[in-house]
């Protein structure tokens, strides 16, 4: 059964983020109830977090289990990754750098109950926030098929790398249909390449979720990105499911079109988590 591959130090799997930074990232959108942030600041904040939590779900005592391999290719003015995979316990010891960031947690009142309180919390960066040029996604589809395979020629028996291509706009340097199947084409023993692809929100149009094709929707690009995406195997189809309290048929892509920073932080959980993981 394919995507059926455990995960482990002498198998690791592999993720692979592509990020739009052209300079449109540089906008704001703003969730119901919440601030305004870039959809550049989101996107990296989301990915480091990510990051983090890997770390952590790996971690054995003082040693990280190098479980997963972890690249980033980055597309603004051009495209780019300047990095090759690392392995958790790389990640772990060379951060960018780390931040002070506030997050509220809840914490016992006293009384028999709870209440939220502020606090600081250490922030590891390795993904910056940044916002300029066009949209070559060709050219990091094409830099992700070059790296992706020799990552699979090296790791044959691993459970197939995971993709997650995040913007907000369409390509500038061409048509990404052939860079996304040439993606999808790539894999191990145990499968090929899972692609998704999130669309961000440009504040117009109803959001999609998780389509099995791209019928009734009438802009190319956006159909470009749905069946870009692959099917959803089903521990991830039924992860999905419960993240958006509704039944996904089988077949549904790994696609959200016009997302908000929720469905990033969705997208990014339901992806990162095969059922073995």
């Amino acid at each position: 059964m394919p995507y059926s591959r455990q995960l482990s130090s002498s198998n690791p799997g592999c993720i692979l983020f592509l990020l739009d930074q052209s300079g449109s990232m540089s906008g704001g959108f703003a969730e119901q109830g919440g601030p305004s942030i870039p959809k550049a600041q989101g996107v990296a904040d989301c990915v480091n977090r990510l990051i983090q939590e890997l770390i952590l779900r790996c971690q054995q005592g003082e040693a990280i289990r190098d479980r997963i391999h972890v690249g980033i290719i980055t597309y603004g003015g051009s495209a780019q990754m300047p990095q090759a995979f690392r392995s958790l316990s790389e990640l772990n010891a060379q951060p960018l750098r780390e931040e002070s960031r506030t997050k509220i947690v809840q914490v016992y009142d006293g009384s028999g109950g709870t209440t939220p309180q502020t606090i600081e919390v250490k922030f590891p960066i390795w993904c910056d926030p940044v916002a300029s040029g066009g949209t070559p996604m060709c050219g990091a589809l094409d830099l992700a098929a070059e790296r992706l395979k020799a990552w699979a020629d090296a790791h044959p028996s691993s459970f197939p790398p995971i993709v997650f291509n995040i913007t907000d706009g369409e390509a500038t340097d061409g048509d990404p249909s052939a860079g996304l199947g040439k993606v999808k084409t790539l894999g191990t023993d145990d499968g090929s390449a899972l692609v998704f692809n999130l669309l961000l929100s440009n504040g117009h149009g109803a959001s999609l979720h998780f389509p099995t094709d791209g019928n009734g929707v009438n802009a190319a690009p956006l159909r470009t990105l749905i069946e870009g995406a692959s099917p959803l195997p089903e521990a991830m189809r039924q992860r999905a499911a419960q993240l958006y309290e509704t039944p996904l048929p089988e077949g549904s892509r790994g696609v959200v079109l016009n997302g908000s920073i929720l469905d990033v932080v969705k997208l990014l959980d339901i992806g990162s988590t095969p059922a073995n993981g």
